[in-house]
């Protein structure tokens, strides 16, 4: 009986996280001194592009392109004297899971250049609770190392280092 009991309680598995977008906002762009643009048309699913790496990560359920920024000239962007500018996502995502979220729930960067944004406590959530993610990013005048594009990526992560949920992505590109 012990050993019966011994194996149920192994068989009894840790509920995983789980996330389910629900809602993204435009990018606001209002600081931006209209020297940032959004290009909606690039807003929307883009598993496709990430789907390599997201094979290794059974509890991310896909990505989505929060957005593409476009930065204005380096022309334009040295008059202006500016280093860098702010692009602010809101996203709205839900608990679908059958457990709380653990206290220590993070969206976190896993890939490209943060833009000033590495991590977002999350904390918990309740199972059916909606929480939203407010990534307020930096946006470089000007690109590093010679590239005119760049893209980076988050997602929330339970706190013992298991990503879930949807991936988040910005791309940025430069004139």
């Amino acid at each position: 009986d012990e050993e019966e009991e011994e194996e149920e309680l192994c068989a009894v598995e840790e509920a995983e996280a789980c996330a389910e977008l629900i809602a993204v906002a435009p990018l606001d762009l209002a600081s931006g001194q209209g020297l940032l643009a959004e290009c909606p048309c690039r807003r929307g699913e883009s598993t496709a592009d990430w789907s390599e790496a997201l094979q290794h990560f059974p509890g991310v359920t896909g990505a989505f392109r929060l957005g593409r920024v476009e930065v204005a000239s380096e022309e334009a962007m040295s008059k202006a004297r500016c280093a860098s500018l702010v692009a602010i996502s809101r996203v709205v995502v839900r608990n679908n899971g059958s457990a709380a979220w653990p206290a220590d729930t993070t969206l976190r960067l896993v890939a490209g250049h943060g833009l000033g944004f590495g991590q977002l406590p999350v904390g918990p959530l309740g199972v059916g609770e909606l929480a939203e993610l407010v990534l307020d990013l930096q946006v470089p005048a000007q690109p590093s190392g010679g590239f005119t594009g760049a893209r980076s990526g988050w997602v929330l992560e339970d706190g013992a280092g298991r990503p879930f949920g949807t991936l988040f992505e910005v791309e940025v590109m430069w004139s």
